[in-house]
């Protein structure tokens, strides 16, 4: 399995000749932004259209579909708004620092023009059977549209790569990701479903629940999201106020820093890597990522939607990446950055002691947690730059203790905290350390998962007891150690509890909601791309869904390693075909266009005329 997973991510992450940036990333952005000038920046333009087109100001009862307007922009909604919306969020300023804010809300509202445009193609290709039943999506407008265009050949490899790529995205990310995360983040937060059994017990109760929605189709689906899209939704975004508002104070020096750090960010924001290009290539890899524009995916829950103009569809889409992107994860990020998490360097057992940023961006500061509540220890830090690399790190004058051990110069927090920094540190420089404040930290090796060895800081700390000077020291544990998502929704959660100290529960029922309806959501997509290519057979379809519940089992509790490498390659291997249709079918969006304007204009008209 791993050298096949190697072998497709490799391919489908190629990165640009010297540069760390994959193609497939520059393609979704560049794509994005000639999209969004092609149609003179509808995104923004008919923003007002898409609320009157979602409420269905312009829909018929006779229109042929499914789903109403609001039901299909939440189920899609419900694919999209999932655990990247928190982990994701907290990596990419983790990585790029702040700026990477500013960015990822530009590609969101940049993406919302590739979401109007394969939308309406997804509509406008679909089919229609005679008891009601649509089929659609990429893979449609792929094989038929191109045909129009005398390109029959090319557009049915493409639909076929497409449906592939979607099936494979479908049981991995849309489905083993997203229990595994949530499993991990319901064990740890409610301290149930702990060990290998339980998790396979969590992922039979999960796999029922979602057996019980999907065995309905599109129909009861879309009549589960409706109503937990916006439930799930406004919980987290709540929840995200009352931690803003408890920051009050925090949130303009938040918003400067973010736009600051966008254009001219410090070497602290990024840390060892960081930069404009860095906070510029994490925005834009979480605004792309996040709300799947240019994927192709959403186009088949949209194109289940009762309505005779593709385009009003289309409109419609246009809010997914605002909600997705610009409003959910510009909240998580917001909360990041105010609460000082989005630099956390490391942690003791996720509870007693941790450095972190300060949302102003110019110092670092040690904080302890005492039954849930943040204390704040240590003065803040005069210079977090080198000590974010990992090289050399800043204390307040003063602070040294003896060297009294052979661990090396202590720092002394003022509430009994102590950090041990440098080994082998002799006395003439602890000596220059009280001076100036400025000591070498200890580092380490580590891989980075792409073959590349890089270093992180060895922070080592204890709380002091008077009654106990013997105190164990206790290894600080860096965000790399926690390794991706599980790291982000970690770091997500402590900005929570630093509030109250139950926040992190409303979190992990945020997660477990957000995974849910991801996998239903995306149970539909592998559906009806498993359906294009064996003819629409009902029997597949239930061996399908039958496998895609007994993934959910298997997800909760493996360790998913190479097939998840996989599935990511193939989850963005439908980028590549669905971009080349967009392109070759605009014109055919640009007329369904003028059609939905032209339709939508006569019924204001005649709405104002008081007909």
């Amino acid at each position: 399995m791993k050298p096949i997973s190697e072998f497709f991510s490799d391919v489908i992450f190629f990165k640009v000749p010297f540069t760390e940036v994959p193609a497939v990333l520059v393609m979704l952005a560049v794509t994005a932004l000639f999209l969004s000038i092609y149609f003179r920046f509808i995104n923004l333009r008919a923003f007002g259209l898409a609320l009157r087109t979602v409420r269905g100001k312009y829909s018929k009862k006779e229109d042929p579909g499914r789903i109403t307007h609001f039901q299909a922009l939440a189920t899609a909604l419900s694919g999209t708004v999932g655990l990247g919306n928190i982990a994701g969020v907290a990596l990419a300023i983790g990585i790029g620092g702040p700026g990477a804010v500013l960015w990822m809300i530009v590609m969101g509202f940049l993406g919302m023009t590739s979401k109007f445009t394969e939308c309406t193609l997804g509509v406008k290709y679909r089919k229609v059977a005679e008891d009601g039943t649509v089929q659609g999506g990429g893979m449609f407008y792929l094989r038929d549209g191109l045909k129009e265009k005398g390109l029959g050949s090319l557009g049915m490899i493409l639909a076929i790569i497409f449906a592939v790529a979607c099936i494979g995205g479908a049981l991995g990310a849309g489905n083993m990701f997203q229990i595994n995360q949530a499993h991990a983040q319901v064990s740890e937060t409610f301290n149930i479903f702990q060990g290998d059994n339980s998790a396979w017990m969590f992922g039979a109760l999960v796999a029922i629940l979602v057996g019980t929605v999907i065995i309905g189709g599109i129909v009861w689906i879309a009549r589960v999201t409706e109503l937990l899209v916006p439930f799930m939704c406004v919980t987290y975004i709540l929840a995200c106020i009352i931690v803003l508002l408890t920051h009050a104070g925090d949130v303009p020096a938040a918003l400067g820093t973010i736009v600051r750090e966008a254009f001219s960010p410090s070497a602290a924001a990024g840390g060892a890597t960081g930069g404009f290009i860095v906070a510029l290539i994490q925005g834009i890899r979480r605004g792309v990522f996040s709300n799947e524009a240019g994927v192709g995916s959403a186009a088949i829950a949209h194109s289940a939607v009762k309505t005779g103009k593709p385009a009003s569809e289309g409109v419609v889409a246009l809010l997914e990446p605002f909600v997705d992107t610009v409003v959910v994860c510009t909240m998580t990020a917001l909360v990041i950055v105010v609460t000082g998490m989005w630099k956390v360097n490391a942690d003791v057992a996720g509870e007693s002691v941790m450095l972190r940023m300060g949302p102003d961006a110019n110092a670092m500061e040690l904080v302890a947690y005492e039954k849930g509540q943040m204390l704040k220890v240590e003065e803040k830090w005069q210079k977090a730059t080198a000590l974010v690399s990992g090289t050399v790190g800043w204390i307040p004058a003063g602070s040294v203790s003896e060297l009294e051990d052979e661990k090396g110069v202590h720092a002394a927090g003022k509430n009994g905290v102590v950090i041990r920094v440098a080994p082998g540190n002799t006395e003439e420089e602890a000596e220059k350390i009280a001076k100036d404040g400025k000591v070498t930290l200890e580092t380490e090796s580590f891989g980075s998962g792409d073959g590349k060895q890089n270093t992180r800081p060895v922070i080592w700390a204890r709380v002091a007891n008077p009654e106990n000077s013997d105190s164990g020291w206790i290894r600080l544990k860096d965000l790399t150690e926690r390794g991706g998502t599980s790291g982000g929704i970690w770091l997500t959660s402590q900005a929570f509890k630093g509030v109250i100290s139950w926040f992190p529960m409303v979190l992990a029922v945020a997660v477990f909601l957000f995974a849910f309806s991801t996998m239903i959501t995306w149970s539909y997509y592998g559906e009806q791309a498993l359906g294009f290519l064996t003819g629409g057979n009902r029997v597949v379809a239930l061996g399908y869904k039958v496998v895609f519940c007994l993934c959910v089992v298997i997800g909760s509790a493996a360790s998913l390693g190479n097939i998840l490498n996989l599935s990511d390659a193939l989850f963005f291997a439908m980028v590549i075909p669905n971009l080349i249709g967009l392109y070759i079918l605009l014109p055919v969006v640009k007329r369904e266009l003028q059609k939905f304007k032209e339709h939508a204009a006569a019924i204001d008209a005649r709405d104002s005329a008081g007909e």
